[in-house]
């Protein structure tokens, strides 16, 4: 996972592993630091190749 996206996830988060991928989005699996609750976080990249941002959407994620 490049740089750039790890520096997406909030801190408070311990990312563990990619789930899924696709053109404009990046769905990465992580920890809650302080609860240990894992959630699911979607990363989504806008912009073109040289100027890449990053939205990112908290879902818990399902059993």
């Amino acid at each position: 996972m490049a740089l750039e996206e790890v520096k997406a996830i909030p801190k408070e988060y311990t990312f563990l592993k990619v789930l899924g991928e696709g053109a404009f989005s990046k769905v990465v699996k992580c920890v809650k630091k302080e609860t240990g609750e894992e959630v699911a976080i979607k990363i989504i990249h806008r912009g073109t190749a040289d100027e890449v941002e990053f939205e990112v959407r908290f879902d818990l994620m399902l059993p």
